[in-house]
């Protein structure tokens, strides 16, 4: 009699337990809109050194959309080497065998993407569609499961996609992965933006997941160019209640407070000798780049003379000796070509702006 209510008791509760929600900590992918900073609670789940996402929206690349849900989304991309980007994090319990879920996020395709790539050693455009991934696994990626996968995501708008998941294998850890069309040729550069997910609810395995290309559509317009900097300078000002909690609140404020540093980088007039307000500003820069992986790229545009020479070799001192490496910088003469570029931050004697730093 005890075994037969030990059997039943033992029943009951792997039942209850295979019908569990797994919950998936920040479903909104909100961090700090920084390229290759991951959003709380997510990591990068690739193999690939260079195969960092971006929380956006950063004020790079020319990505444009508002986020669906909250302040911030996250960005992927695909590249023409083979590398591929993907974020995952740790369930907070695991996917079951023989047990049916059901996951929804909403997608997204950048239509403009510009950004530097070490494969080619030039600005490229991402602009192209690529499909998403889910691959169930555990923490040391070593063992991978594909649960399910999109069609190409040409849509421009956020657009929900759900999926109907169902594990062969016990997992303990999700991955979602930019990943090349199935019927592409070659290896290509492209995007995928992603916001809003959801966590992994339980569902019959008789019963279907919503339509996959369009569950539900945005009304959210892509960002006109001429309104992105003001979105992003608000943007910044409403992280700033949520970084006052973090330990590097005081060091950094965001990019959109950043111009003012840059805008006091100037020089005692008519000498190569910063200002007392300019070296304030080197300080805070090298603060705010100690938490960056981006690179400054500093443009003097001032004349070529020896007097400009003297004054890049002022700034490149005093940036190494607030702590920064030759990695995260570069100073440069101005030079045609950087007439057509964006640039940051400009002053009377600086043009500056964030690249991507090479690996």
């Amino acid at each position: 009699m005890k075994t037969a209510l030990f059997l039943i008791l033992q029943f009951t509760f792997l039942i209850t337990n295979a019908q569990k929600t797994i919950y998936l900590c920040n479903l909104s992918f909100e961090g700090f809109p920084q390229e290759e900073v991951l959003p709380n609670c997510w990591e990068s789940a690739a193999t690939k050194e260079n195969a960092q996402p971006d929380t956006q929206p950063s004020g790079q690349f020319e990505i444009y959309n508002q986020p669906f849900h909250g302040n911030t989304y996250l960005s992927m991309v695909t590249q023409s080497d083979g590398t591929v980007e993907s974020i995952g994090q740790e369930l907070s319990s695991p996917l079951l065998p023989k047990t049916c879920y059901l996951f929804g996020v909403y997608l997204a395709r950048s239509v403009t993407y510009k950004a530097f790539s070490p494969i080619t050693d030039e600005v490229v455009s991402f602009k192209n569609p690529v499909q998403l991934e889910i691959w169930g696994g555990h923490p040391d990626l070593r063992k991978r499961e594909l649960l399910g996968k999109t069609e190409a995501i040409v849509n421009t708008n956020w657009l929900e996609y759900q999926f109907k998941i169902e594990p062969k294998h016990e997992w303990d850890y999700i991955e979602l992965r930019a990943n090349f069309l199935d019927d592409a040729e070659d290896n290509y550069f492209g995007n995928v933006l992603l916001d809003y997910a959801s966590h992994l609810s339980p569902m019959g395995c008789q019963e279907a997941a919503g339509e996959l290309e369009y569950a539900k559509i945005s009304t959210k317009p892509v960002v006109k160019e001429e309104d992105f900097d003001a979105k992003l300078i608000a943007l910044n000002e409403a992280y700033q209640e949520q970084l006052r909690l973090e330990s590097f609140y005081n060091i950094i404020e965001g990019r959109a407070s950043l111009s003012e540093s840059f805008e006091k980088l100037k020089f005692v007039a008519f000498s190569d000798k910063l200002t007392t307000e300019a070296n304030e500003s080197v300080l805070n820069i090298a603060q705010y780049m100690s938490f960056s992986r981006s690179k400054l790229v500093f443009v003097l545009v001032k004349g070529e003379d020896e007097m400009s020479e003297n004054r890049i070799g002022t700034l490149t001192k005093s940036l190494l000796e607030a702590g920064m490496n030759n990695n995260q910088f570069s100073i440069k003469q101005v030079k045609a070509s950087d007439l057509q570029r964006k640039w940051f931050s400009k002053n009377m004697y600086w043009w500056v702006r964030f690249d991507k730093r090479r690996k």
